[in-house]
């Protein structure tokens, strides 16, 4: 049998079923296809600009959630409310130092009991109505840093890290936990541990557990060459973690004009994430050719990979290179990506360079 058709039949039945035992695969960037359009990953695209107003003057980094007919969007620790038209509702909460005033780390959609969930710099758990009305507080495990909350099909699910002191050498662990929809710990694991001078997990808060079809799939890069865990997605099975599918990147590395303190280390990688049809394994380049994100997609149904070292090319409505993608839900059959008005000005002639972003959500082909 020819090794590329092998190995395309490992990696479906690798993410076909969590019951079946396959080999560990290995998928090359480099022999990959160069660059990939809007139009062949997405079933359909909502467009929302959104309102502009002296209440919701926003900066051009977002995080959004949308459930219903209501979009949540992170800004400068804020959460602000919209309407799927883009029109503007309220602020829910509010940075600053007042008794009623949250500062707002990362934050998640309870769907099925239409609360909002944040989490703040204090290790505390806060949970609103969808109008922002505060319902209950609960206090996360003190000895782990919490760096992300995600809900999905009535769990919670907690990304943190712990330091700890080994003959002087700092060990930096990472971990994911899952709560109960009441917020009870239900299980904890230790995904990763590795020194804390010989390379470091990126600080992205993309989500680093796929959800597909009852299966759970996690990955927490580092910059370390000796980890396997840095470019491999693992199924988590039984209490343990199995290695099934590694992203070769090759040497791709940071370079003295591209970053002088990172010299030598590989390119920064985001968690890899799967949704029904495709793997995503987006990456951040800082070298002297170029500054920015790529992307190496998978499509399973075409059993083929995309190599898009400048994001995805915008097809459908001319806005440019896609440099970064995000994840709705661990589904991660929904994503969504955003463009400055200023980034927008010939496609969307009616925006100005002051307005608020536009958000475009994508429903990604099945």
């Amino acid at each position: 049998m020819n090794n590329n058709v092998a190995q395309i039949i490992v990696v479906l039945l690798v993410l076909l079923s969590c019951k079946q035992e396959a080999d560990f695969v290995t998928l090359s960037v480099s022999s990959a296809k160069n660059g990939c359009n809007l139009s062949s990953i997405v079933e359909n695209v909502v467009v929302v600009p959104l309102e502009t107003n002296e209440n919701c003057l926003l900066d051009q980094t977002l995080k959004v959630k949308v459930d219903d007919d209501l979009m949540f969007v992170l800004n400068q620790q804020e959460i602000f409310l919209f309407n799927m038209n883009g029109s503007f509702i309220k602020q829910l909460t509010r940075r600053g130092d007042g008794p009623e005033d949250v500062i707002v780390n990362g934050f998640t959609l309870d769907t099925n009991k239409k609360e909002l969930v944040v989490w703040t710099p204090q290790q505390t758990v806060l949970f609103f109505t969808y109008d922002g009305r505060f319902v209950r507080k609960e206090v996360l495990d003190k000895s782990k840093q919490c760096l992300s909350i995600s809900y999905f099909d009535f769990f919670f699910w907690v990304k943190a890290q712990t330091f700890q002191n080994v003959d002087d050498v700092v060990m930096i662990n990472k971990w994911v936990l899952k709560y109960d929809k009441d917020f009870g710990l239900i299980d904890s694991l230790l995904l990763t541990s590795y020194e804390g001078a010989k390379g470091f997990v990126s600080y992205d808060y993309s989500d680093e557990i796929s959800i597909v079809d009852n299966c759970q799939y996690v990955h927490t890069p580092t910059t370390k060459r000796d980890k396997i865990l840095r470019d491999t997605l693992y199924l988590l099975q039984d209490k343990a973690m199995k290695p099934v599918i590694m992203i070769d990147y090759g040497n791709l590395n940071y370079t003295e004009i591209g970053h002088p303190m990172m010299v030598g280390y590989p390119i920064t990688l985001s968690p890899i994430q799967v949704s029904q049809r495709f793997i995503f394994s987006p990456y951040f380049e800082y070298t002297e050719e170029r500054r920015g994100y790529g992307l190496y997609l998978y499509d399973k149904n075409e059993q083929q990979g995309y190599w898009a070292k400048q994001g995805i090319m915008d097809d459908l409505f001319g806005t440019g290179w896609i440099s970064h993608i995000e994840s709705m839900d661990l589904s991660n059959d929904f994503f969504y990506y955003y463009k400055t008005s200023e980034e927008l000005e010939s496609c969307f002639p009616d925006r100005t360079v002051d307005d608020n972003p536009v958000v475009f959500i994508m429903q990604l082909k099945n």
